[in-house]
């Protein structure tokens, strides 16, 4: 009711960071007819497409409109450079999981606590590493264990994402492992179990990118990977008559669930969508897998997650991709694309 008083909206201004969208009032006061005091107008702005207006320092108008009336008022957008901000200072400190140790209650008895910790731990201690690794052997076409049976749902065989669970395990496992102190038979079960995991993903890694059999052609340069066999094109079928098993042509110490087709079809602008000339999220996937061998490294001392690039630091590194240190290990310092830092 208050519209058919307003005689004026203002414009207005805002400032902002290289870089960082600016954030419009939703609502700004108005002037009303003979000086009657009204409520503040609600402006409604239009969505940005993309970030382009504020990637170098500048100004930029955005122009609103007030709903039922003729207003446009309208935001001066001031783009100003970063100002670097001082370094964090450190005030917590990591500990490791063997410095945790629940106790019994006053009486002796098992606390809450204990009895989650136990449910979680004994439940972990009796999966089958196999179903973890069953994708990734798929994937390069070797034969599965007698018995072994895949995960399914998230890393079921269709699924784009498929492997990624590999990589929690490993940190669960890794994390178990580390905090089973007080239970040296359970430790050695994870000791056991992160073994076998590391030791299979890294003897998979080491058949990519080398000839099947002596003399055979084969491709070490991941970012010369090219069609499968049979394909005028890079997909993401993952059917059983549709992925691809020429892990010789997949670039020298590529490991994955899923032929690298999806890395590949990423760099080259491809969306995300259930059809094979679509993709879900390989660096996602990739990077539960790292955190998830580096996580074993840390407490087991394998260095076999920790072998230079390509082997388990980079695998398939696309050329538009942007390194900068990440996580420091006692064995080096793995470099990774920006886009696998979350």
């Amino acid at each position: 009711m208050y519209n058919r008083y307003l005689t004026a909206v203002p414009d207005v201004k805002v400032e902002t960071a290289v870089g960082d969208l600016p954030r419009l009032p939703a609502h700004v006061p108005g002037t009303y007819k003979d000086g009657r005091k009204g409520p503040m107008v609600r402006v409604l702005w239009p969505l940005p497409t993309d970030n382009s207006a504020v990637l170098e320092p500048g100004s930029y108008t955005v122009t609103g409109r007030v709903a039922g009336t003729s207003f446009q008022p309208k935001a001066i957008v001031t783009v100003k450079a970063a100002v670097k901000s001082a370094p964090p200072v450190l005030k917590l400190a990591a500990f490791d999981l063997n410095r945790v140790t629940l106790k019994t209650d006053v009486h002796g008895h098992n606390t809450q606590f204990i009895a989650n910790r136990d449910k979680f731990i004994n439940t972990l201690a009796a999966t089958d590493p196999n179903s973890f690794l069953y994708m990734f052997r798929h994937a390069f076409g070797q034969k599965q264990p007698d018995g072994a049976k895949p995960l399914g749902v998230w890393d079921s065989q269709d699924t784009k994402l498929r492997g990624h669970a590999t990589g929690h395990y490993l940190t669960a496992i890794a994390q178990a492992y580390a905090s089973t102190g007080y239970d040296k038979a359970l430790q050695a079960k994870f000791a056991e179990k992160m073994d076998y995991m590391v030791n299979t993903l890294y003897d998979l890694s080491q058949l990519s990118g080398k000839a099947k059999e002596p003399g055979g052609s084969y491709v070490a340069d991941p970012l010369a990977v090219p069609y499968g066999p049979g394909k005028s094109t890079y997909d993401s079928d993952l059917s059983d008559a549709g992925i691809r098993n020429d892990y010789w042509n997949w670039g020298k110490g590529f490991i994955s669930a899923y032929p690298p087709d999806q890395f590949i079809m990423l760099e080259k602008g491809a969306k995300y969508g259930g059809q094979k000339t679509q993709i879900w999220a390989p660096y996602y996937t990739l990077h539960k897998i790292l955190a998830g061998l580096m996580d074993v490294y840390e407490v087991s001392g394998n260095k076999k997650p920790c072998k230079p690039p390509p082997v388990w630091a980079t695998g398939y590194m696309p050329a538009s991709a942007k390194y900068r240190p990440t996580r420091s290990l006692k064995c080096g310092t793995l470099t990774l694309p920006a886009s696998l830092v979350v």
